[in-house]
């Protein structure tokens, strides 16, 4: 048995277990078979932000039981972000099993770009504004709030 889900099922929490993920004999991960009783909403409901996300993609990955389940809780979830990256490569994965209602959303892609870019493009304009006056505390900010934004829309380079 896997000894992650073996330590989950002691009453370990997910969080707690570090055990590197074991490779088969031909060097791929092992794909994991979650217990009778492992419900995934009530699993996921421990996470928040991009790691809900992050770890609905990890399991659609890891077990073949629950991908379809994983991959549509993961596009619901990042359709409320400006996380398009991670769409692309959710819907990727999906291809067209999940059916007409997860048909890849165009609209909703160039939407989101063309918002997150207007966004970025007028922080930019007042941070350079604010740099020009040496003005520290709203520079400090202007980082700040740019390096949100690209967090939010999963630009982590």
């Amino acid at each position: 048995q896997n000894p992650v889900m073996a330590a989950i099922e002691r009453g370990a929490t997910p969080t707690s277990v570090a055990v590197p993920v074991p490779l088969d004999d031909t060097g791929m991960r092992q794909l994991v078979t979650p217990s009778a009783s492992f419900d995934l909403d009530s699993y996921i409901s421990n996470y928040t932000g991009h790691t809900t996300i992050i770890r609905l993609r990890f399991i659609a990955e890891r077990v073949p039981e629950l991908e379809i389940e994983a991959l549509q809780m993961a596009i619901d979830l990042v359709k409320k972000t400006r996380h398009v990256v991670m769409y692309q490569e959710l819907m990727e994965k999906a291809g067209d099993r999940l059916g007409p209602e997860y048909a890849y959303d165009t609209a909703w892609v160039e939407k989101t770009t063309r918002s997150n870019q207007k966004e970025l493009d007028a922080m930019e304009q007042d941070f350079a504004t604010h740099k020009a006056k040496s003005i520290r505390e709203y520079m400090r900010m202007g980082h700040h709030n740019i390096a949100q934004h690209r967090y939010e829309c999963g630009d982590l380079n």
